[in-house]
């Protein structure tokens, strides 16, 4: 149970037969009824019946704690009124561009690039990758926008580690350029974003990301990355939303 400190404070003036005006009224259950019994008992055997009820509750540590905190013989704790967000607070995680690549990517988002099997997708990105590690021009000849040296992460759902291998050189990339989001032991691993343990909070997506804080997170391709219907915006949602808490979080891409 979550015990607030006016809830503590209330239950304390219970304890100690201190005069109330009506905020025992106001505790949730099952703290309410506990206090309505204790009162109906006279205040020098309010602490026996205390203690015996913190026998049968596995949260008696939590309450006891919460208890201790305030001063019953005190005024009541007063409550931060609760703050929602505004637009200053998304303006200071925002990024201060809005753009990784002008027109083309926008800061922090998800993204997508379409095209037939075998039109060039993974070479397009191979190409993004080039340009980011080495701090090259994008494709339309606006400057770098990222530092030289920055890694991308690549899902290869498509199966084709391989391939990228045989890529790198072609690309003029060392080895460390491209990360996946798997173990050194199990290079062939997280490629389904169906899996709990690659996309669920502090998952191996998740804490690839805040490691290598990659310039680009590639997904090759979407298709087979999942078992959802990609044209069902109620299954879509189920995956869109733990991606765009990544792009936010840690500031980047993903396609």
């Amino acid at each position: 149970m979550t015990i607030s400190p006016p809830d503590a404070w209330t239950f304390g003036r219970v304890l100690c037969g201190q005069p109330l005006n009506g905020e025992s009224d106001t505790l949730a259950e099952p703290l309410k009824a506990m206090a309505v019994y204790l009162a109906a008992v006279p205040v020098a055997n309010r602490q026996a019946h205390w203690q015996a009820m913190l026998a049968a509750r596995p949260d008696r540590d939590e309450l006891v704690k919460a208890l201790a905190d305030v001063d019953p013989l005190g005024p009541a704790p007063q409550v931060q009124p609760v703050r929602f967000a505004t637009m200053a607070d998304v303006r200071r995680l925002v990024a201060t561009t809005p753009w990784t690549w002008e027109l083309w990517i926008a800061a922090n988002r998800i993204f997508g690039v379409g095209g037939f099997e075998g039109t060039g997708k993974t070479r397009f990105f191979m190409d993004l990758v080039r340009r980011i590690w080495h701090g090259l021009e994008w494709p339309d000849g606006q400057k770098a926008t990222l530092p030289p040296g920055t890694p991308s992460l690549w899902l290869c759902a498509d199966g084709h580690h391989d391939e990228l291998v045989g890529l790198l050189p072609a690309f003029d990339l060392p080895d460390e350029a491209v990360v996946f989001p798997a173990t050194p032991e199990e290079p062939y691993e997280g490629t389904d974003l169906d899996q709990p343990d690659l996309i669920k909070p502090g998952g191996t997506l998740e804490t690839a990301i805040a490691t290598v804080k990659p310039g680009l997170v590639v997904i090759d391709s979407l298709t087979y990355a999942t078992g959802r219907d990609l044209c069902s915006q109620d299954q879509m949602k189920t995956l869109k939303s733990p991606l765009v808490h990544l792009v936010q979080k840690y500031k980047t891409n993903i396609c």
